[in-house]
């Protein structure tokens, strides 16, 4: 079902050669290519691959996880990207979703102007798929009614001082619609750190969030929302959803 094969950056990355270099407050930033991805680098660490083939299929693990969330809003009417990357979300909605009003936030222009030059295959900005030069922590608090909201933010190598602050998540909770679910990647220094996020949004929500960890990679992907969410099961649903969207459930581990 879904993808077979796990992606490897170590033995998939290779024979490349450099398409952009350029030097933006102080962080390096390039766009690399080889026959089958290209994929962008920041102070030398991958942060985003698109498939040159199927530009809106997800690559990176933890992209599989976040997109999980599908398996409980199935048909999302708004959503809300706080940190666009490479713009794999818009490329993947604008594909799967294409009347679903899709927004993403930056605060980078050069990682914008990457997008649009290099990562926007397969994508064109319309009323329902924008790109917002925004500050995220700002930005939120003029959202309601979304039905999904992921959050994707990194500041150098780690998460901003703000994703550790309970204000912060609670505009995002007070983002969603009544039914809807925020979608969180974290990359954490320690697991103390993990359990600090988890604490937080269960005391926000009422409930504790769903937790997947990403074999290999440091990443942990909390789903949560207004309700509780029963642990993922494997039947015919999820299969049809992997299949689908081209989700490897090799690439995931539920935690809790």
């Amino acid at each position: 079902m879904g993808e077979s094969t796990l992606f490897n950056i170590d033995h998939q990355l290779i024979n490349a050669r450099i398409v952009n270099f350029a030097k933006h407050d102080s962080i390096n930033l390039s766009v690399h290519q080889n026959v089958q991805f290209q994929w962008l680098e920041m102070n030398n660490t991958v942060q985003t691959v698109m498939d040159l083939t199927t530009p809106y299929k997800p690559v990176l693990p933890h992209m599989h996880g976040m997109l999980l969330a599908l398996y409980y809003m199935s048909n999302p009417k708004s959503v809300l990207e706080l940190g666009l990357g490479g713009g794999a979300l818009q490329r993947f909605f604008y594909h799967y979703f294409p009347k679903c009003q899709m927004t993403s936030i930056e605060l980078n222009k050069k990682i914008i102007e990457y997008f649009y030059d290099y990562f926007s295959a397969g994508w064109k900005a319309d009323k329902k798929h924008v790109v917002k030069h925004q500050d995220a922590q700002k930005a939120v608090k003029q959202y309601r009614e979304q039905d999904l909201l992921f959050i994707d933010l990194f500041s150098g190598y780690s998460s901003p001082d703000f994703m550790h602050q309970k204000a912060f998540f609670e505009d995002c909770v007070k983002a969603l619609s009544k039914k809807g679910l925020l979608v969180i990647n974290l990359l954490p220094i320690s697991e103390i750190q993990t359990l600090d996020i988890e604490m937080l949004l269960a005391d926000i929500t009422g409930f504790s969030p769903q937790i997947y960890s990403i074999p290999q990679y440091r990443n942990r992907i909390f789903i949560c929302g207004h309700q509780k969410l029963a642990l993922l099961p494997f039947d015919p649903k999820l299969q049809q959803m992997c299949a689908r969207f081209h989700l490897n459930l090799m690439n995931i581990v539920q935690l809790k």
